[in-house]
């Protein structure tokens, strides 16, 4: 088995999403902003726009998401297409968790929990979406991914 698609050093070398488009996330359920990597080295970091705070002016309603940019992709990504659905697990854990009883793991990442199997299905589909759009534009090497298409 080849080794994980490090999407951070992909994104490096691939004109990916700029800071200010639209784009879906690792992590959100609807588009967001990107407002590029968090000056922190968080992976994932939501910020909520308030007028006039410490946000003002880092989008056209002051919100977003800051993450590395392999984990987002262009907002016209198709995220609910089960075509892809192979690439991702989807079980239900062994009790009950304050995150919920559903996790999906999608190839080269760890697993997260939901509340729900059809939140836990719609990020698959959003992460999975994520991963092909950049190696549809960064990358040949697709037996990484699983697509044997």
């Amino acid at each position: 088995m080849s080794a994980p698609i490090d999407l951070d050093e992909l994104a490096a070398a691939v004109a990916g999403p700029q800071v200010g488009d639209q784009v879906w996330s690792w992590h959100d359920d609807e588009v967001m902003t990107y407002l590029g990597p968090d000056e922190h080295g968080s992976q994932h970091v939501v910020v909520i726009g308030i007028t006039g705070g410490i946000t003002a002016g880092v989008g056209a309603d002051n919100s977003g998401v800051k993450c590395p940019v392999g984990r987002v992709a262009p907002a016209d990504v198709d995220v609910t297409s089960d075509r892809w659905d192979h690439l991702f697990t989807v079980a239900k854990g062994k009790g009950p968790s304050w995150l919920g009883n559903w996790f999906v793991e999608v190839v080269g990442s760890w697993p997260t929990w939901h509340k729900t199997k059809r939140a836990a299905v719609a990020a698959g589909r959003r992460r999975t979406a994520i991963v092909k759009w950049w190696a549809e534009h960064g990358t040949t090497d697709y037996a990484e991914m699983g697509d044997q298409a």
